[in-house]
């Protein structure tokens, strides 16, 4: 097994897995981020944004939880590998409030 960390922080190996993986979906990313910005919608009403990021990570082999936390726009996305070893978690808000856009008039 190889160590991701080191005293240092980050081993070079971690840092080159990393790339790699990020490079291998830049362009599914990218294009889910033109699809997103094309769509605007408003605070919890992201169905296309839900719909189309929820389909992705299922895509890629996620147990995804759609309509998650009571929230019918909320999504979790779950991957395990194994037993033991690192948790990562990450955490994105994309909330567009109407005010912000002056859109109520």
């Amino acid at each position: 097994m190889v160590s991701i960390c080191d005293k240092d922080g980050l081993t070079k190996f971690a840092l080159d897995s990393l790339d790699k993986s990020i490079a291998e979906v830049r362009d599914d990313l990218h294009d889910i981020q033109r699809a997103l910005h094309a769509k605007p919608e408003l605070a919890f009403e992201e169905h296309f944004a839900h719909d189309t990021c929820s389909a992705y990570m299922k895509k890629q082999g996620f147990q995804v939880t759609t309509s998650a936390h009571g929230l019918a726009t909320a999504w979790r996305a779950e991957y395990e590998v194994g037993q033991g070893g690192p948790v990562v978690g990450y955490h994105s808000e994309s909330e567009l409030w109407r005010h912000k856009l002056d859109l109520a008039r």
